[in-house]
């Protein structure tokens, strides 16, 4: 079975979720107790960095879905850092792209709350 490792790392008040290995179905809700746990703790500046993803099923996509308009209610964003090509491509054909910026780079992604 594939799995999912999670860094949470605070850059003031923007926390950079980095996401290892493989995110679906099986694995989604621990990125959903993450994102959760962020929102908890009052940080809705939220960079999920996926350069060491390396599969992301709609699942994963859903997670993202269910935080955004919390996050976004309490003027923060989700932003999607380094995403490979076939994550990106996801993204865009489920239309996501237009909810979420991506970025090629961490540093990137936390300068867009900034």
């Amino acid at each position: 079975m594939k799995r999912i490792a999670i860094t949470a790392t605070g850059h003031g008040a923007i926390v950079v979720l980095k996401v290892t290995g493989h995110l679906d179905g099986a694995t989604a809700p621990e990125l959903e107790r993450e994102i959760h746990a962020c929102i908890a703790d009052g940080m809705f500046k939220i960079v999920t960095d996926f350069k060491e993803l390396d599969f992301m099923s709609s699942a994963g996509l859903g997670v993202l879905m269910g935080a955004i308009q919390k996050v976004r209610e309490n003027h923060g964003d989700i932003k999607l850092a380094r995403p490979n090509a076939s994550i990106r491509r996801l993204i865009e054909v489920m239309g996501f792209n237009h909810l979420y910026q991506m970025y090629e780079t961490e540093a990137d992604a936390i300068a867009a709350f900034e």
